[in-house]
């Protein structure tokens, strides 16, 4: 089992808009591991806030991988 841990916290899990939501995530920077929550409540939100937070990230050039590949590097 990994341990990760994050850098960036959405707060999603407060229900702070979606506004606030995509500020936040907006902060992260190349190698950031963003937490955001699936569950606990009403995470309508956190759905409404992905589109956004995906295109904004992309046209930054970021790029999406899985813990493992961003653990080896490969």
């Amino acid at each position: 089992m990994t341990t990760v841990l994050w850098d960036i916290d959405a707060q999603d899990w407060a229900r702070p808009g979606t506004d606030a939501i995509v500020a936040e995530v907006s902060k992260s920077t190349d190698g950031s591991v963003i937490l955001m929550h699936d569950a606990g409540g009403d995470r309508g939100q956190t759905v409404e806030s992905l589109p956004r937070i995906l295109e904004t990230l992309l046209e930054r050039g970021h790029h999406f991988v899985t813990i493992d590949r961003l653990r080896t590097g490969d």
